[in-house]
């Protein structure tokens, strides 16, 4: 599991790349969001079948002596694709939507929709300094930031509320109300599903949590959730609880990036540490991290010897050194 990072003063940079072949519609300089559209994708068209001479009630052998288009003709939706004359009125098979006469065979005409654009969204927040035509751009932010465990449901983003008055209070129903609508609620440890009912029905765009019940991974949650440690009732860490109660009242974008989750709070200033791509932070000797797990969870020290054969850090505490697995390692940067 890759490291931990809680940072208030980052500075961070993400090639973004068009899902497909599109363009992209922002310049370098833009400031953007992630609600922001930066681009287009081109998508073929659906594809589907009309068996045209069960309609018309012809032998399949005979359809091409009632079809009026042919293979690649492009229609729009009503125009008649075959028609043969009946005993009182003929009788007349039409495309149901704009679209193109792929194939004919055994009866069947094959029709695909015209291509069509979608747009593309869910840049991290910040400016555009690079665009590469048709491919995708890259974009350079600072802000505060924790790479946090798990991200269940949608991508959301909010200006953070407070309402957990410790990291491993556990969240519950009377800790919402009217003022967090519109809220990324931010918690300690998640136990029952109806305070996120709550949350819900109360417009929260979204929660925060340091654990939850490993039942939520596959549940449909009433909104989506982030957790910072991940399954179990682990609470919050500090230094993470700390980070999100100073940005209280300041925008928070929750984004999935891989199989990890980036909490953001952009502001401006130059950000002390960089962060790229996917391969986000590496703890490295004279790193400043946090215990997050075993004897020492919660001592905050100076990593001195890294061990890669073993995948541990020796850690310079206030009065002792101590080997911790990396994994149980929080980097704090800024």
């Amino acid at each position: 599991m890759p490291e931990a990072v809680i940072g208030s003063d980052c500075a961070y940079r993400e090639r973004f790349p068009l899902p497909g072949p599109g363009r992209v519609v922002v310049s370098v300089g833009d400031m953007i969001t992630p609600a922001e559209i930066v681009g287009y994708v081109v998508e073929r068209g659906r594809v589907g079948a009309i068996d045209v001479a069960a309609a018309l009630r012809i032998p399949a052998r005979r359809l091409h002596e009632f079809l009026l288009v042919k293979e690649g003709q492009s229609v729009r939706a009503g125009e008649l694709l075959a028609r043969r004359d009946g005993l009182l009125r003929p009788i007349e098979v039409r495309a149901p939507v704009d679209c193109r006469a792929m194939a004919f065979g055994d009866g069947v005409v094959l029709l695909e929709g015209f291509p069509s654009e979608r747009p593309v969204r869910g840049v991290v927040p910040g400016r555009v300094v690079e665009v590469s035509a048709g491919e995708g751009l890259t974009v350079e932010g600072t802000g505060s930031l924790v790479l946090a465990s798990h991200l269940m449901g949608h991508e959301f983003a909010g200006p953070v509320k407070m309402v957990a008055a410790q990291p491993e209070r556990v969240l519950r129903v009377e800790h919402i109300d009217a003022s967090c609508h519109g809220a990324v609620i931010v918690g300690g440890v998640g136990e029952s599903i109806a305070a996120l009912e709550r949350a819900g029905e109360f417009g929260a765009q979204g929660v925060v949590l340091g654990s939850a019940p490993g039942e939520w991974a596959n549940a449909a949650l009433p909104v989506p959730v982030a957790l910072t440690e991940g399954f179990g009732r682990a609470p919050m860490s500090r230094p993470a609880y700390e980070l999100f109660d100073e940005m209280a009242g300041r925008v928070l974008y929750a984004m999935r990036r891989g199989r990890r989750c980036w909490l953001i709070g952009p502001h401006e200033g130059e950000g002390k540490v960089i962060f790229s791509g996917g391969d986000l932070a590496t703890i490295a000797e004279g790193a400043r991290v946090r215990i997050a797990a075993g004897e020492h969870t919660g001592a905050v020290g100076e990593v001195t010897v890294l061990s890669p054969a073993s995948s541990e850090a020796t850690i310079k505490l206030a009065r002792s050194l101590v080997r911790i697995p990396v994994a149980d390692c929080e980097l704090l940067v800024g």
